[in-house]
């Protein structure tokens, strides 16, 4: 078994997506659409056969470090707390 660890920065969304639930921080720059999908937990653990063929036999997890780390966070207006 490897595990292999790699941070990924995501373009920011232009709106900041607020009131989550989880984490020590409630606001996100991730795409609506994600943040939305991460609503309850900054984390999400995603199992294999994801993308078919390219991750095939891959688990992974994501994470939000906006909301878990206080480096990261961003308030409401989208200004770094």
């Amino acid at each position: 078994v490897t595990c292999v660890a790699v941070r990924l920065f995501l373009k920011p969304a232009t709106q900041i997506t607020s009131d989550l639930k989880g984490g020590m921080h409630s606001s996100t720059q991730l795409p609506q659409i994600m943040a939305e999908a991460m609503e309850e937990s900054p984390v999400i653990v995603c199992g294999p056969r994801v993308l078919q063929k390219d991750l095939g036999e891959t688990g992974f997890c994501i994470y939000d470090l906006q909301r878990l780390h206080d480096e990261f966070a961003v308030s409401k207006d989208g200004d770094s707390t």
